[in-house]
This record gives C-alpha cells, sequence and structure tokens, in this order.
C-alpha cells in the first residue's frame, strides 16, 4: 500500500497550464513513448507533452537532436532548455516546472514526482509510471487529482 503524505502536501500548478496539457494528454492525438521527453517519430513521453507546450509558449526552445556520449550514434530525440547549460532530453528543466508552476511538497519536480510513495518507499513519479505502460489517459487522471 502506498505511503500517502497529508492533505496539505499536494502538488500544486497553474490551472490553466494543467487544464492543457491533460486535454492534450487525452486528445489521443500525441503517440505516447517512453524513456526521453520527445523522440523525432514525434512520439512522448507525458512529461514530453508538458514540454513541448512550455516551448510552443516560448518559456523554452527545440535546442537540436540528442547525439550519444561519444556523438557515434543519434539517440533520436530532442533537447529541450533556454541555453546548452540549462536544458534536457531526459527530465523537466527547472525552467519548465517554474513555467508551469508546479510546487511540490520537496520543491520543484523534474520528475512529475506524485505526493507518496511506493511500497518500497520510493517516490512515485509520473515518468517512471509513462515508462511502465501507463496510458496518457491515465497519468491524466493522476495529474486532475493530485496537481
Amino acid at each position: 500500500m502506498p505511503n500517502f503524505v497529508d492533505e496539505e502536501a499536494l502538488i500544486t500548478m497553474d490551472p490553466a497550464i494543467k487544464a492543457q496539457w491533460v486535454s492534450d494528454l487525452r486528445s489521443g492525438d500525441i503517440e505516447q513513448g517512453r524513456a526521453v521527453l520527445h523522440r523525432t517519430d514525434g512520439s512522448m513521453c507525458c512529461l514530453g507533452v508538458l514540454t513541448k507546450l512550455a516551448s510552443d509558449a516560448g518559456a523554452v526552445k527545440k535546442l537540436g537532436i540528442e547525439n550519444s556520449a561519444d556523438n557515434s550514434t543519434k539517440i533520436d530525440c530532442f533537447r529541450y532548455g533556454v541555453d546548452e547549460n540549462n536544458e534536457s532530453y531526459f527530465f523537466l528543466t527547472n525552467t519548465v516546472s517554474e513555467w508551469a508552476g508546479i510546487i511540490t511538497p520537496h520543491g520543484m519536480s523534474l520528475s512529475g514526482r506524485l505526493p507518496f510513495n511506493d511500497k518500497h518507499d520510493r517516490p512515485v513519479t509520473l515518468d517512471a509510471l509513462n515508462d511502465l505502460g501507463f496510458s496518457f489517459s491515465q497519468i491524466a487522471d493522476l495529474i486532475d487529482f493530485w496537481y
């Protein structure tokens, strides 16, 4: 059974951005991806959908395509950020969290943390649920309830 926190520890975010995020997740127009924010084939994880909203609003830019550490292969995903020092292809950047107004009991959430832990007392995050196979619709329900 998850270790729930008290109701005063709920996560908050900008209501208009939340509404657009859950609407986009439920739309059926975005192919769900795993492991990275936004692949060049157009698929996205749930946090990639939020990052693209931030990019569309001008809060961050699509900076290019991520390469492997030795630049020998492309990972085939986009990097988002304000510059090369504040960018990501894997987690939300601080800039996206701030733009969305995401505030948790633990500060900003870069992985979409939910306000409870799993049975092993590890934080439950939206990116992990996405990669475990939760549908966008299920994730949108969690965002609606907890954010």
